[in-house]
């Protein structure tokens, strides 16, 4: 499965809305965290005005 950086913000929203009725999109959800989790968690994530850390924390 490939996530492109670009698109963060739109992968976790994705996913927060249909990671319950199907499994692929709960795996695109937590392998977008687990990207995000190896963002310096100072980086500004695009498509948010939020760190990665801040984002994690608002997610996880």
């Amino acid at each position: 499965m490939s996530v492109h950086l670009c698109f963060i913000a739109a992968y976790l929203t994705l996913g927060d809305m249909y990671y319950r009725k199907s499994d692929h999109t709960f795996k695109m959800y937590r392998s977008t965290i687990d990207i995000l989790k190896a963002l310096p968690s100072s980086e500004i994530v695009k498509e948010t005005d939020l760190t990665a850390a801040e984002l994690i924390l608002q997610v996880e």
